[in-house]
């Protein structure tokens, strides 16, 4: 995350700096939405194993769509900066405690 510049993030999401900034004040801004909505994704992947009949079943199933998820290599990627910048950003590190 950190080593990406603002420039380069505009250039991969096909954006003008003005129209990315409409959105994110900052790249910190960035990094706090994608680590939101990919514990949003686990939150809601797990949500589903408090109606499960069959916990043993659910759990199972649950593993497997986050590892074939994080069998993606820029997924698995993405996940390993997401986990190590809420180990350096306590706002961060809060919304995955």
């Amino acid at each position: 995350f950190h080593q990406t510049s603002m420039k380069e993030i505009c250039q991969q999401a096909k954006m003008s700096p003005g129209n990315l900034y409409r959105y994110f004040k900052s790249k910190d801004e960035i990094i706090q939405a994608a680590s939101d909505e990919e514990a949003q994704w686990l939150l809601a992947e797990m949500s589903k194993l408090g109606a499960a009949r069959d916990i043993v079943k659910a759990l199972t199933k649950t593993a497997m769509i986050i590892i074939k998820a994080y069998n993606d290599p820029n997924q698995a990627r993405f996940i390993a900066e997401v986990y190590a910048e809420s180990a350096r950003n306590p706002a961060i590190g809060r919304h995955f405690a």
